[in-house]
């Protein structure tokens, strides 16, 4: 691969590509020279102008560094009218009510099934915190029976929308809180893990 490295510095795109193609990307020792390969074989097909090779090269390559790259949380919110995703401004509830939270998951792994398809397959982790810091639910059933979740797809998603609804406690004081939300990604070794946390008022 190194001799085909310096193809490609010298603008030999032709020659590269001849070398790299004629490489097992299965025989190469770590994902890290998979990797390599992968872009060094795109820098060819860019070179020779073959831009629908590289571009399918281009997607392989950022699922194989996905394990390696941080879980990301966006569009977090609180809803009130689910399934939709109508977002609450200022959310305030009453201790006990059901409450529903949307939040997309950003670059999560996969397992690769026999039938092609993909597997993902994340946690969730809720605790309701005074301002100060202190725990005061941590959703322990909920998190028992609802707090894992699998599914499957035809091909590997960039991001997945999720959504996730709990009984907030009762006999809690009224005022200000915060809902921490950790996500983990069970399908990535080691796993990954990505939080968020939302305002909220029990009045």
């Amino acid at each position: 691969m190194a001799i085909a490295k310096s193809y490609l510095l010298e603008a030999k795109s032709l020659r590269a590509y001849e070398i790299l193609k004629g490489i097992d990307p299965k025989v190469l020792p770590s994902e890290e020279a998979r990797l390599s390969w992968r872009m060094a074989l795109i820098s060819a097909c860019c070179g020779l102008s073959e831009f629908e090779h590289a571009s399918d090269l281009l997607r392989e390559s950022e699922r194989a560094i996905r394990p390696f790259v941080p879980l990301k949380i966006s569009g977090e919110c609180f809803t009130s009218k689910p399934p939709q995703r109508v977002r609450i401004e200022s959310p305030r509830f009453r201790p006990g009510e059901t409450v529903t939270l949307y939040l997309d998951v950003e670059r999560l792994g996969f397992e690769s099934q026999k039938d092609g398809s993909a597997k993902t397959r994340v946690r969730f982790d809720l605790a309701l915190l005074e301002p100060s810091g202190r725990v005061v639910s941590d959703f322990s059933d909920w998190e028992r029976e609802h707090g894992t979740v699998e599914e499957s797809s035809h091909r590997p998603w960039e991001e997945h929308a999720y959504r996730v609804s709990f009984l907030l406690p009762k006999g809690v004081n009224l005022g200000a809180y915060l809902l921490r939300v950790e996500v983990s990604d069970l399908t990535s070794t080691p796993t990954r893990n990505a939080s968020a946390s939302l305002p909220l008022v029990l009045k």
